[in-house]
């Protein structure tokens, strides 16, 4: 079953933060269409690594048409991660498959103390059973703990809880 939580950006109502258990961007479009009809438009705000996963025709039956359909319907906005800078990125659209997309997808540089969180570090830090203090805010890491999202079947059947 797919499933959707859309949460309201408390400084600013007309801006929602959604989570959901689809891993596939292009799946997540029907429940948020759903949710918000036209002309609604959805951004996608993910380190160059989740959009280097995002085109990887490996994840696809119909790469070209599933492509398609998530950029006519959203834009990216990608920060880098590590050494991937702004001219990985151009070059990454210079490349003929991925031109036509490119006027969809902007990036922008993070401040060098945060350039290195990424989800994958959170999830990674929590299912070790480590602390993720500092990582995200706290708002968030209530949610983690409340949820038991990210622990392992075991952590969560032991109760145990790193947060």
């Amino acid at each position: 079953m797919h499933s959707l939580c859309i949460m309201h950006y408390k400084r600013d109502p007309g801006v929602s933060i959604g989570l959901s258990n689809r891993g596939r961007f292009v799946d997540k479009l029907a429940p948020l269409r759903k949710l918000y009809p036209v002309p609604v438009g959805f951004l996608f705000i993910v380190g160059f690594d989740t959009l280097l996963r995002v085109m990887d025709e490996r994840y696809y039956r119909d790469q070209p048409r599933a492509i398609a359909r998530l950029f006519q319907e959203c834009q990216f906005r990608i920060a880098h991660r590590g050494d991937q800078r702004e001219d990985s990125f151009e070059d990454f659209f210079r490349r003929k498959e991925n031109r036509e997309y490119r006027n969809r997808v902007s990036f922008f540089v993070l401040p060098e103390e945060v350039s290195f969180l990424s989800s994958s570090l959170v999830r990674r830090t929590i299912r070790q059973g480590k602390s993720a203090t500092g990582l995200v805010s706290p708002k968030i890491l209530r949610f983690i703990q409340e949820t038991g999202l990210y622990q392992t079947r075991d952590q969560r059947s032991k109760g145990s809880n790193p947060l």
